[in-house]
Protein backbone atom coordinates (compact mmCIF):
# COMPACT_ATOMS: atom_id res chain seq x y z
CA UNK A 1 0.00 0.00 0.00
CA UNK A 2 3.26 2.56 0.88
CA UNK A 3 4.55 1.32 -2.22
CA UNK A 4 1.61 1.82 -4.44
CA UNK A 5 0.85 5.41 -2.43
CA UNK A 6 4.56 6.43 -3.26
CA UNK A 7 4.41 5.67 -6.71
CA UNK A 8 1.12 7.43 -7.70
CA UNK A 9 2.34 10.70 -5.53
CA UNK A 10 5.69 10.89 -7.61
CA UNK A 11 3.91 10.27 -10.85
CA UNK A 12 1.58 12.79 -10.12
CA UNK A 13 4.61 15.37 -9.18
CA UNK A 14 6.28 14.09 -12.39
CA UNK A 15 4.88 16.70 -14.92
CA UNK A 16 4.96 19.92 -11.77
CA UNK A 17 8.62 19.04 -11.19
CA UNK A 18 10.03 18.44 -14.53
CA UNK A 19 8.49 22.16 -16.05
CA UNK A 20 9.71 24.04 -12.55
CA UNK A 21 13.47 22.48 -13.42
CA UNK A 22 12.74 23.48 -17.21
CA UNK A 23 11.73 27.24 -15.79
CA UNK A 24 14.96 27.37 -13.46
CA UNK A 25 16.96 26.21 -16.01
CA UNK A 26 18.01 23.18 -14.81
CA UNK A 27 16.87 21.42 -18.00
CA UNK A 28 17.77 22.33 -21.75
CA UNK A 29 14.81 20.99 -23.54
CA UNK A 30 14.00 24.05 -26.10
CA UNK A 31 11.50 22.00 -27.87
CA UNK A 32 9.27 21.92 -24.05
CA UNK A 33 7.14 24.46 -22.92
CA UNK A 34 5.26 24.59 -19.39
CA UNK A 35 1.85 24.44 -19.70
CA UNK A 36 -1.21 23.90 -17.31
CA UNK A 37 -0.89 20.20 -17.56
CA UNK A 38 2.48 21.06 -15.01
CA UNK A 39 -0.56 21.41 -12.14
CA UNK A 40 -2.62 18.69 -12.99
CA UNK A 41 -0.89 16.35 -10.52
CA UNK A 42 -0.30 18.41 -7.80
CA UNK A 43 -4.20 19.14 -8.13
CA UNK A 44 -4.23 15.28 -7.36
CA UNK A 45 -1.91 14.74 -4.94
CA UNK A 46 -3.69 14.50 -1.72
CA UNK A 47 -6.34 11.71 -3.39
CA UNK A 48 -3.46 9.26 -2.85
CA UNK A 49 -1.92 10.16 0.16
CA UNK A 50 -5.20 10.35 2.34
CA UNK A 51 -6.07 7.50 0.47
CA UNK A 52 -3.08 4.95 1.68
CA UNK A 53 -3.17 6.70 5.04
CA UNK A 54 -6.54 5.05 5.48
CA UNK A 55 -5.65 2.18 4.31
CA UNK A 56 -2.83 1.60 6.47
CA UNK A 57 -5.36 1.20 9.16
CA UNK A 58 -8.14 -0.54 7.26
CA UNK A 59 -7.19 -2.56 4.12
CA UNK A 60 -10.67 -3.30 3.21
CA UNK A 61 -12.23 0.31 3.24
CA UNK A 62 -14.17 1.43 0.59
CA UNK A 63 -13.21 5.63 0.48
CA UNK A 64 -9.56 4.68 0.82
CA UNK A 65 -9.38 2.35 -2.25
CA UNK A 66 -11.24 4.65 -4.52
CA UNK A 67 -8.98 7.62 -2.97
CA UNK A 68 -5.95 5.78 -3.81
CA UNK A 69 -7.57 4.15 -7.34
CA UNK A 70 -8.27 7.97 -8.51
CA UNK A 71 -4.75 9.08 -7.64
CA UNK A 72 -3.61 5.80 -9.61
CA UNK A 73 -5.42 6.30 -12.56
CA UNK A 74 -4.40 10.40 -12.18
CA UNK A 75 -0.41 9.56 -11.98
CA UNK A 76 -0.93 7.70 -14.82
CA UNK A 77 -2.28 10.12 -16.76
CA UNK A 78 0.38 12.67 -15.65
CA UNK A 79 2.91 10.10 -16.58
CA UNK A 80 1.22 9.26 -20.13
CA UNK A 81 1.62 13.36 -20.74
CA UNK A 82 4.83 13.76 -19.78
CA UNK A 83 6.70 10.99 -21.26
CA UNK A 84 5.14 10.30 -24.37
CA UNK A 85 2.55 13.28 -25.79
CA UNK A 86 4.58 16.64 -24.45
CA UNK A 87 5.96 18.40 -26.36
CA UNK A 88 4.52 16.39 -29.42
CA UNK A 89 2.96 12.69 -29.12
CA UNK A 90 5.64 9.84 -29.95
CA UNK A 91 6.23 6.26 -28.90
CA UNK A 92 3.82 3.41 -29.36
CA UNK A 93 0.41 4.15 -29.30
CA UNK A 94 -0.14 0.57 -27.17
CA UNK A 95 1.97 3.09 -24.61
CA UNK A 96 -0.54 5.83 -24.42
CA UNK A 97 -3.78 3.50 -24.55
CA UNK A 98 -3.58 2.87 -20.57
CA UNK A 99 -3.03 6.31 -19.94
CA UNK A 100 -6.25 7.20 -22.05
CA UNK A 101 -8.30 5.10 -20.14
CA UNK A 102 -7.07 6.52 -16.32
CA UNK A 103 -8.69 9.49 -17.75
CA UNK A 104 -11.39 8.07 -17.49
CA UNK A 105 -11.89 6.27 -15.28
CA UNK A 106 -10.36 8.55 -12.54
CA UNK A 107 -13.12 10.77 -12.70
CA UNK A 108 -15.35 8.02 -12.42
CA UNK A 109 -13.38 6.90 -9.40
CA UNK A 110 -13.91 10.17 -8.24
CA UNK A 111 -17.57 10.30 -7.95
CA UNK A 112 -17.16 6.86 -6.48
CA UNK A 113 -16.00 8.57 -3.67
CA UNK A 114 -18.63 11.04 -3.36
CA UNK A 115 -21.05 8.28 -3.31
CA UNK A 116 -19.17 5.87 -0.63
CA UNK A 117 -18.25 8.21 2.12
CA UNK A 118 -18.05 7.67 4.90
CA UNK A 119 -19.28 3.84 5.34
CA UNK A 120 -19.49 2.75 1.82
CA UNK A 121 -21.58 1.96 -0.81
CA UNK A 122 -23.92 0.33 1.56
CA UNK A 123 -25.08 3.43 3.49
CA UNK A 124 -28.51 3.56 1.86
CA UNK A 125 -30.11 2.36 -1.34
CA UNK A 126 -29.85 5.03 -3.77
CA UNK A 127 -25.97 4.50 -3.01
CA UNK A 128 -26.20 0.92 -4.06
CA UNK A 129 -27.48 2.21 -7.09
CA UNK A 130 -25.21 4.73 -7.85
CA UNK A 131 -22.60 2.36 -7.23
CA UNK A 132 -23.76 -0.12 -9.78
CA UNK A 133 -24.56 2.70 -12.31
CA UNK A 134 -20.27 3.54 -12.23
CA UNK A 135 -19.47 0.16 -12.42
CA UNK A 136 -21.70 -0.01 -15.72
CA UNK A 137 -20.34 3.58 -16.65
CA UNK A 138 -16.45 2.33 -16.40
CA UNK A 139 -17.18 -0.56 -18.19
CA UNK A 140 -19.14 0.95 -20.76
CA UNK A 141 -16.47 4.23 -21.52
CA UNK A 142 -13.64 2.19 -21.46
CA UNK A 143 -15.17 -0.24 -24.45
CA UNK A 144 -16.30 3.19 -26.08
CA UNK A 145 -12.77 4.66 -25.76
CA UNK A 146 -10.96 1.36 -26.96
CA UNK A 147 -12.84 1.07 -30.06
CA UNK A 148 -13.04 4.81 -31.34
CA UNK A 149 -11.37 6.21 -33.95
CA UNK A 150 -8.88 7.78 -32.71
CA UNK A 151 -6.91 8.16 -29.46
CA UNK A 152 -8.56 11.19 -27.16
CA UNK A 153 -5.59 12.60 -26.52
CA UNK A 154 -2.79 12.89 -29.24
CA UNK A 155 -5.55 12.74 -32.08
CA UNK A 156 -3.76 9.76 -33.44
CA UNK A 157 -5.19 6.77 -35.11
CA UNK A 158 -6.37 4.17 -32.26
CA UNK A 159 -5.28 0.26 -33.95
CA UNK A 160 -8.27 -1.07 -31.97
CA UNK A 161 -10.48 0.91 -33.80
CA UNK A 162 -14.19 -0.56 -34.65
CA UNK A 163 -15.60 1.46 -37.85
CA UNK A 164 -19.33 0.38 -36.73
CA UNK A 165 -18.81 1.82 -33.55
CA UNK A 166 -16.69 4.85 -34.66
CA UNK A 167 -19.45 7.44 -34.83
CA UNK A 168 -21.16 6.02 -31.33
CA UNK A 169 -17.87 5.70 -29.74
CA UNK A 170 -17.36 9.45 -30.58
CA UNK A 171 -20.80 10.51 -29.30
CA UNK A 172 -19.87 8.74 -25.80
CA UNK A 173 -16.25 9.74 -25.21
CA UNK A 174 -16.23 13.20 -26.85
CA UNK A 175 -19.45 14.61 -27.49
CA UNK A 176 -23.04 15.26 -25.96
CA UNK A 177 -22.72 11.40 -24.44
CA UNK A 178 -20.03 11.79 -22.04
CA UNK A 179 -22.60 14.38 -20.14
CA UNK A 180 -23.63 11.35 -17.97
CA UNK A 181 -20.93 11.69 -15.93
CA UNK A 182 -21.71 14.88 -14.71
CA UNK A 183 -25.44 13.80 -14.67
CA UNK A 184 -23.72 11.40 -11.95
CA UNK A 185 -21.70 13.67 -10.27
CA UNK A 186 -25.42 15.81 -9.49
CA UNK A 187 -27.02 12.84 -8.72
CA UNK A 188 -24.50 11.65 -5.80
CA UNK A 189 -24.44 15.08 -4.88
CA UNK A 190 -28.21 15.06 -4.30
CA UNK A 191 -27.71 11.35 -2.31
CA UNK A 192 -25.01 12.89 -0.26
CA UNK A 193 -27.06 15.88 0.47
CA UNK A 194 -30.56 13.39 1.79
CA UNK A 195 -28.00 11.24 4.17
CA UNK A 196 -26.57 14.09 5.23
CA UNK A 197 -30.00 15.69 5.81
CA UNK A 198 -30.90 12.38 7.95
CA UNK A 199 -27.57 12.21 9.90
CA UNK A 200 -27.34 13.18 13.39
CA UNK A 201 -23.98 14.08 15.60
CA UNK A 202 -20.78 13.59 14.29
CA UNK A 203 -21.43 11.96 11.41
CA UNK A 204 -23.72 14.93 10.63
CA UNK A 205 -20.22 17.13 10.89
CA UNK A 206 -18.07 15.06 8.88
CA UNK A 207 -20.77 14.91 6.42
CA UNK A 208 -20.65 19.03 6.30
CA UNK A 209 -17.07 19.08 5.74
CA UNK A 210 -16.97 16.58 2.80
CA UNK A 211 -19.86 18.03 1.26
CA UNK A 212 -18.20 21.81 1.37
CA UNK A 213 -15.16 20.49 -0.25
CA UNK A 214 -17.46 18.88 -2.97
CA UNK A 215 -18.74 21.95 -3.68
CA UNK A 216 -15.89 23.87 -3.37
CA UNK A 217 -14.17 21.72 -5.86
CA UNK A 218 -17.11 22.11 -8.19
CA UNK A 219 -17.12 25.86 -8.44
CA UNK A 220 -13.35 25.16 -9.09
CA UNK A 221 -14.57 23.34 -12.15
CA UNK A 222 -16.89 25.68 -12.86
CA UNK A 223 -14.89 28.76 -12.96
CA UNK A 224 -11.99 26.75 -14.82
CA UNK A 225 -15.06 26.01 -17.83
CA UNK A 226 -15.67 30.23 -17.45
CA UNK A 227 -11.71 31.27 -17.27
CA UNK A 228 -10.89 28.79 -20.28
CA UNK A 229 -12.40 31.40 -22.91
CA UNK A 230 -10.92 34.63 -21.51
CA UNK A 231 -8.28 36.44 -24.31
CA UNK A 232 -6.12 37.14 -21.70
CA UNK A 233 -3.56 34.09 -21.88
CA UNK A 234 -1.18 35.20 -18.96
CA UNK A 235 -4.27 35.87 -16.85
CA UNK A 236 -6.12 32.48 -17.68
CA UNK A 237 -2.50 30.57 -17.22
CA UNK A 238 -2.41 32.31 -13.63
CA UNK A 239 -5.62 31.83 -12.79
CA UNK A 240 -6.18 28.26 -14.18
CA UNK A 241 -3.04 27.18 -12.07
CA UNK A 242 -4.00 28.01 -9.07
CA UNK A 243 -7.52 26.75 -9.31
CA UNK A 244 -6.05 23.46 -10.60
CA UNK A 245 -3.13 23.57 -7.67
CA UNK A 246 -5.28 24.11 -4.47
CA UNK A 247 -9.34 23.01 -4.93
CA UNK A 248 -9.50 20.01 -6.43
CA UNK A 249 -7.80 18.54 -3.40
CA UNK A 250 -10.31 19.94 -1.57
CA UNK A 251 -12.27 16.22 -1.48
CA UNK A 252 -9.19 14.62 -0.11
CA UNK A 253 -8.71 17.42 2.43
CA UNK A 254 -11.96 17.42 3.45
CA UNK A 255 -12.04 13.67 4.11
CA UNK A 256 -8.55 13.58 5.86
CA UNK A 257 -10.32 16.80 8.40
CA UNK A 258 -13.43 14.22 8.84
CA UNK A 259 -10.84 11.48 9.69
CA UNK A 260 -8.58 13.66 12.18
CA UNK A 261 -11.13 16.32 13.75
CA UNK A 262 -14.02 13.92 14.06
CA UNK A 263 -12.22 9.91 14.20
CA UNK A 264 -14.05 8.54 11.20
CA UNK A 265 -12.28 5.07 10.38
CA UNK A 266 -10.37 6.17 14.12
CA UNK A 267 -6.91 6.74 12.18
CA UNK A 268 -6.02 9.33 14.78
CA UNK A 269 -3.33 7.87 15.74
CA UNK A 270 -1.94 6.61 12.22
CA UNK A 271 -2.14 10.46 11.42
CA UNK A 272 -0.74 12.07 14.41
CA UNK A 273 2.84 8.95 13.81
CA UNK A 274 2.67 10.27 10.32
CA UNK A 275 2.56 14.01 10.54
CA UNK A 276 5.40 14.25 13.21
CA UNK A 277 7.97 11.82 12.11
CA UNK A 278 7.44 14.09 8.29
CA UNK A 279 8.21 16.84 10.68
CA UNK A 280 10.65 15.41 12.61
CA UNK A 281 12.59 14.30 9.41
CA UNK A 282 12.50 17.69 7.50
CA UNK A 283 13.60 19.77 10.68
CA UNK A 284 16.45 16.98 11.07
CA UNK A 285 17.10 17.00 7.25
CA UNK A 286 17.44 20.98 7.60
CA UNK A 287 19.40 20.70 10.84
CA UNK A 288 22.09 18.71 9.28
CA UNK A 289 22.25 20.96 6.16
CA UNK A 290 22.63 23.86 8.05
CA UNK A 291 25.57 22.29 10.41
CA UNK A 292 27.52 20.98 6.92
CA UNK A 293 27.66 24.16 5.33
CA UNK A 294 28.37 26.27 8.48
CA UNK A 295 31.17 23.71 9.14
CA UNK A 296 32.19 23.91 5.65
CA UNK A 297 32.53 27.24 5.90
CA UNK A 298 34.53 27.55 8.66
CA UNK A 299 36.67 24.43 7.94
CA UNK A 300 36.40 24.42 3.71
CA UNK A 301 39.06 21.83 4.14
CA UNK A 302 37.66 19.04 6.38
CA UNK A 303 34.43 18.06 4.57
CA UNK A 304 34.51 14.79 6.84
CA UNK A 305 34.79 16.76 9.60
CA UNK A 306 31.38 19.07 8.39
CA UNK A 307 29.51 15.51 7.66
CA UNK A 308 30.38 13.65 11.07
CA UNK A 309 29.45 16.68 12.88
CA UNK A 310 26.13 17.01 11.21
CA UNK A 311 25.21 13.83 11.79
CA UNK A 312 25.97 14.08 15.02
CA UNK A 313 24.14 17.07 15.74
CA UNK A 314 20.83 15.42 13.78
CA UNK A 315 21.43 12.74 16.17
CA UNK A 316 21.44 14.21 19.31
CA UNK A 317 18.53 16.28 18.67
CA UNK A 318 16.08 13.31 17.27
CA UNK A 319 14.66 12.39 20.69
CA UNK A 320 13.95 16.38 21.79
CA UNK A 321 12.31 17.15 18.69
CA UNK A 322 10.37 14.24 18.52
CA UNK A 323 8.80 14.72 21.93
CA UNK A 324 8.23 18.20 21.16
CA UNK A 325 6.74 17.62 17.20
CA UNK A 326 4.87 14.30 19.02
CA UNK A 327 3.04 16.75 21.45
CA UNK A 328 2.21 19.93 19.09
CA UNK A 329 0.63 17.05 16.83
CA UNK A 330 -1.14 15.01 18.87
CA UNK A 331 -3.17 18.11 20.14
CA UNK A 332 -4.26 18.43 16.50
CA UNK A 333 -4.82 14.67 15.37
CA UNK A 334 -4.55 12.63 17.99
CA UNK A 335 -6.57 14.91 20.47
CA UNK A 336 -7.95 11.80 22.85
CA UNK A 337 -4.57 10.70 23.14
CA UNK A 338 -3.24 14.37 23.96
CA UNK A 339 -6.01 14.86 26.85
CA UNK A 340 -5.92 11.27 28.44
CA UNK A 341 -1.71 11.97 29.00
CA UNK A 342 -2.75 15.11 30.14
CA UNK A 343 -5.00 14.19 32.64
CA UNK A 344 -3.03 11.62 34.43
CA UNK A 345 -0.12 14.07 34.47
CA UNK A 346 -2.48 16.69 36.31
CA UNK A 347 -3.48 13.21 38.45
CA UNK A 348 0.11 12.65 39.32
CA UNK A 349 0.91 16.35 40.62
CA UNK A 350 -1.98 16.69 42.63
CA UNK A 351 -1.21 12.94 44.07
CA UNK A 352 2.02 14.25 45.57
CA UNK A 353 0.36 16.76 47.87
CA UNK A 354 -2.65 14.59 48.68
CA UNK A 355 -2.53 11.48 50.89
CA UNK A 356 -6.21 11.26 52.58
CA UNK A 357 -7.79 8.08 51.16
CA UNK A 358 -10.96 9.71 50.04
CA UNK A 359 -9.39 12.06 48.63
CA UNK A 360 -7.29 10.21 46.26
CA UNK A 361 -9.84 7.30 45.73
CA UNK A 362 -12.44 10.00 44.26
CA UNK A 363 -9.39 11.98 41.84
CA UNK A 364 -8.58 8.37 40.76
CA UNK A 365 -12.08 7.41 39.98
CA UNK A 366 -12.19 10.80 37.97
CA UNK A 367 -9.67 10.54 36.17
CA UNK A 368 -10.39 7.08 35.11
CA UNK A 369 -13.67 8.21 33.83
CA UNK A 370 -12.66 11.34 32.31
CA UNK A 371 -9.47 9.48 29.75
CA UNK A 372 -10.52 5.65 29.93
CA UNK A 373 -14.58 6.50 29.89
CA UNK A 374 -15.26 2.96 31.27
CA UNK A 375 -18.96 2.26 31.28
CA UNK A 376 -19.17 0.92 34.78
CA UNK A 377 -16.06 1.58 37.28
CA UNK A 378 -15.83 0.22 40.52
CA UNK A 379 -13.00 0.77 43.27
CA UNK A 380 -12.24 -1.92 45.12
CA UNK A 381 -10.18 -1.73 48.71
CA UNK A 382 -9.24 -3.90 51.57
CA UNK A 383 -10.61 -1.71 53.82
CA UNK A 384 -13.35 0.73 53.75
CA UNK A 385 -12.67 4.06 53.14
CA UNK A 386 -13.76 6.77 56.09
Amino acid sequence: MVAITTIAAAGLLSGFIWNVMLALGLINDPDTQASNDAWWGVAWIGFPIVGGVILLHRRANTVGRLLLFTGACMAAVVATDSLLLQPAPRGSVWLEMPGMLAGFLGWIGLIGVVVAFPSGFGASRGARVLAWCLGCLALWISLMALASARMVNSARPNPLAVDALAGVSLWFVEGPGFTIVPTLVIASLVSQGLRWHRSQGVVRMQYRWFIAGVVFSMLALVIIGITAGDDDAAMQFSLVNILWAVPMNAVALAIGIAVSRYHLYELNRVISRSVSYSVVTVSLLAIYAAVVAAATAVLPSSSSFAVALGTLTAAALFRPILLRVRVSVDRRFNRERYDGELAVEQFADRMRQEVHPAVVSDELVATLEQTVRPSILTLWTREPIA
